[in-house]
């Protein structure tokens, strides 16, 4: 077995997880999920100006997440040239 290429099959596939994970996550079902939720718990219609809110509640928990992977990524999976 050639672990090289398997590393390298391992890397590319968490890699494409991770990027299908932070598309996903920034969808509009992704925040209808959310919104979805939230009435479950409340049995409240979240308003116009409530989703905006929401919205901007989850981009500043999406912003570090971001970074964070991207940064994981790219120490982590980015093949490097000599």
């Amino acid at each position: 077995m050639n672990k090289e290429i398997v590393m390298e099959v391992i890397s590319v596939s968490i890699s494409d997880k991770l990027s299908q994970m932070m598309e996903e996550m920034s969808s509009n079902e992704f925040l209808d999920t959310i919104f979805d939720k939230v009435y479950e718990k409340t049995g409240v219609d979240v308003t116009e100006e409530e989703q905006e809110e929401i919205i901007e509640m989850v981009g500043d928990k999406m912003f570090p997440l971001v970074q964070v992977v991207t940064n994981y990524v790219l120490e982590n999976f980015v093949v490097k040239e000599d």
